[in-house]
């Protein structure tokens, strides 16, 4: 009788593929995280800049901004990730739109600012969860 040869991996083998399996893991999870925040901020970015153009808009028919961002028509209510959006330091040439994260990007406010009437905008972000060190969660506008 003969005896039938076994096949298969040996143990050394499965360990090794563990192992790379788990080196891919520890990189690519850091990476995702990072790519599904930048993806829920875009967001936020969009909800501001929609609003920028009914505030501007608006200040072209009227000479002066809006006292708040319903006069201007823009969407105030809240999202999966926003709380709401709100005009302040309004002036004949000068206002400032700002719009709160939430749900996942909650704790990272941006802020559109204009001085000159709107021939240029200055975006900014507020809060830890923006990514005080690196920046690169936000859109560079905001950065």
């Amino acid at each position: 009788m003969k005896q039938k040869r076994q096949q298969g991996f040996t143990l050394i083998e499965l360990m090794i593929v563990v192992a790379i399996v788990a080196i891919l893991a520890a990189v690519a999870l850091p990476f995702y995280a990072d790519f599904t925040f930048r993806a829920k901020m875009s967001e936020v970015a969009a909800s501001i800049d929609a609003c920028k153009v009914s505030v501007q808009d608006y200040h072209e028919a009227e000479s002066t901004y809006p006292n708040t961002a319903d006069a201007a028509g823009c969407d105030t209510g809240a999202t999966q990730y926003t709380t709401g959006l709100a005009l302040s330091g309004v002036g004949a040439d000068a206002v400032t739109i700002t719009v709160n994260g939430a749900g996942d990007v909650a704790g990272c406010n941006l802020a559109l600012a204009t001085a000159d009437g709107g021939a240029s905008w200055t975006g900014t972000s507020t809060g830890a969860e923006c990514g005080a060190g690196d920046k690169g969660k936000v859109p560079p506008l905001f950065r």
